[in-house]
């Protein structure tokens, strides 16, 4: 055990201090943090924003998200001149309540709109007062039609009501997991190809054999990439608990969040997507190793991973065959190994799958990692110091027949 740990401790301090992994991490939460100060910056400069209005008879002006400053024309086009406003508003009352805006180019692209819809609401008091309407009747008559309304499914010819909030945040998380899905497999087994591949190639191989066994090794380099993953995993939710305060301040997503009950990310899907997301990255990385040990230099390494690309890019179609409606193969598919991994979360994400037919498709894909991971762990020792340009297929095939000769020896 002390040597797993030796490897492992190894392999994950290498890698996490490359700087291909830092970039890797790195540059989407500097994106999110980008976003949010770009949201952010504008969100204040939306509050902060300075209008000076002038009118031909005295008003209460209100514009949305506007200071408002009620002035003469002379000293308005100063505060424009000096840079101390936004824009001049030029409003008349007679014969119809009409406004004239000169804003400076760099002025919120929102302005122009607020200050429509205050102008609308204030025709609209003048036109009240002028057909004597009292202000609870104008209210009613601004106010539009309640409409509710709700998203029904039919199973086993029973009615059941969706939540159409949870079923909008579910269609947003099948398509993160699709992408996610898709990425993190690829780069996390061509991570493992590589690290078996470079050893291979530069011949240290025979040296770290001589103190530390095959099947030792191999679990280590696996579980490694696994713990690099966590890595990042933990990194983006530290990431998003800092950025949630200054998200909640800008405009736009408090909308957003009135709108959505985020209390769905802590259900089931965004767990059963998790457990997908580790069991699918650690198969693939089981078969990267597979595939790096066939290879006999680190030239090779492209070659031995485009399987596992061309096999990530099925499950990725799949699921987005699956978001597009459901379908026998796409059902089929939600329960074969390496592919279930992609299209099962997005199934239950959609209602297309229950939660109980997601945990079998992810009991599946437990089982079959177990038994792939340990009769790749048997390949990997027949084959890691067999070098050899025959190609994958022959090179696995050999393995094969070389782990039948030691068992026939025993």
């Amino acid at each position: 055990m002390h040597k797993f740990w030796l490897v492992f401790k190894h392999v994950y301090l290498k890698n996490i201090k490359s700087g291909s992994w830092i970039f890797m991490v790195v540059f989407p939460v500097l994106l999110i943090m980008l976003a949010v100060g770009v949201g952010y910056l504008a969100s204040g400069m939306e509050n902060n924003t300075k209008v000076a209005v002038v009118s031909d008879t005295p008003i209460q002006m209100k514009i949305p998200d506007v200071k408002v400053e009620n002035t003469t024309a002379a000293k308005a086009d100063k505060l424009l001149k000096s840079e101390k406003v936004e824009g001049v508003l030029e409003i008349k009352m007679t014969p119809e309540v009409s406004g004239k805006l000169t804003m400076q180019d760099d002025a919120p692209d929102s302005l122009k709109i607020n200050v429509t819809q205050a102008l609308s609401t204030l025709k609209l008091q003048v036109t009240a007062a002028k057909l004597k309407l009292a202000p609870k009747d104008v209210a009613e008559l601004v106010t539009p039609a309640t409409l509710t309304s709700n998203s029904v499914k039919v199973d086993d010819g029973k009615i059941v009501t969706k939540d159409e909030s949870a079923a909008a945040l579910n269609r947003i998380l099948a398509v993160t997991i699709t992408v996610v899905i898709m990425i993190v497999t690829m780069i996390y087994g061509s991570l493992v190809a590589q690290e078996i591949a470079t050893e291979k190639g530069t011949r240290i191989m025979e040296i770290l054999l001589s103190a530390v066994s095959a099947k030792t090794q191999f679990y280590a380099k696996v579980f490694a990439v696994m713990g690099l993953l966590l890595t990042q995993v933990a990194i983006y939710a530290l990431a998003i608990a800092v950025a949630v305060p200054f998200l909640k301040q800008i405009k736009m997503v408090k909308q957003v969040l009135e709108m959505v009950d985020l209390s769905a990310l802590l259900g089931v899907v965004p767990l059963m997507a998790l457990l997908f997301l580790l069991v699918g990255t650690f198969t693939y990385a089981v078969l990267a190793a597979l595939a790096g040990s066939l290879v006999s230099s680190v030239e090779q390494v492209q070659m031995a991973v485009m399987p596992l690309s061309m096999l990530g890019l099925v499950g990725y179609f799949l699921s987005l065959t699956a978001q597009a409606g459901d379908s026998w193969f796409v059902s089929v598919a939600s329960y074969i190994p390496f592919l279930n991994i992609s299209v099962m979360p997005v199934r239950v994400a959609l209602n297309q799958a229950s939660f109980a037919e997601g945990w079998i498709s992810l009991g599946v894909a437990v089982v079959f990692m177990v038994l792939f991971t340990m009769l790749v762990a048997k390949v990997y020792k027949s084959n890691v110091l067999v070098y050899s340009d025959s190609g994958l297929l022959k090179g696995f095939k050999r393995s094969l027949q070389i782990m039948k000769a030691e068992k026939n020896q025993k």
